[in-house]
């Protein structure tokens, strides 16, 4: 509802002092993009066989049904920031779930755009792939820092202390396991 609201220009606020919020003229405000919850995180209102959906399927159709006719017709798209992707073929259900929603809602292929946060070391390894399952909508990937670190600490914890990492503090994007990760993403 808040995220009509924006696209609406129907957000404002006056506390009973008087003072008063409202969005910047349309020319200043930022571009939205929606961040769906991760796979593996539920809607427990939502119950197909009896098994909750995942959440961010909800908060993507909802968002999508609800606003993409209108972010066309405003000269913008439906862009989204996808986090927790583990691999490729998790962008391909994206993928295939965004096909579909264009499709259903008879808006042109590609129209969706979404970037993918890149915060496990199974995506820092199938980045090049997860761009392809994507292919038409994909905007672009993101590093995702503490994400990433903690993916390292639970994949290689039994690992001996080869793997033990130093202070957080200590951990810097300039660390060797870092700074590859970040160069591969942009390559």
């Amino acid at each position: 509802l808040n995220l009509t609201d924006a696209l609406e220009r129907r957000i404002d606020f006056t506390t009973d002092e008087g003072k008063e919020y409202k969005l910047r003229p349309a020319g200043e405000l930022p571009t939205i993009v929606v961040r769906p919850r991760g796979w593996h995180l539920p809607e427990k209102h939502m119950i197909i066989d009896g098994e909750p959906i995942a959440g961010g399927i909800v908060d993507f159709g909802l968002y999508f049904f609800h606003n993409a006719r209108r972010l066309l017709a405003q000269g913008k798209g439906p862009y989204f920031y996808l986090p927790k992707i583990e691999n490729h073929l998790e962008a391909r259900l994206w993928n295939d779930i965004f096909i579909l929603a264009q499709d259903l809602l008879n808006i042109p292929q590609g129209t969706i755009r979404a970037t993918v946060l890149i915060e496990t070391i199974t995506a820092a390894f199938e980045m090049e792939e997860i761009l392809y399952e994507l292919r038409d909508h994909a905007a672009g990937l993101n590093a995702g820092r503490w994400d990433y670190i903690f993916s390292i600490i639970k994949n290689f914890r039994t690992r001996g202390p080869r793997f033990v990492l130093p202070d957080r503090s200590q951990v810097t994007m300039t660390a060797p396991f870092m700074r590859a990760y970040t160069e591969q993403l942009v390559r």
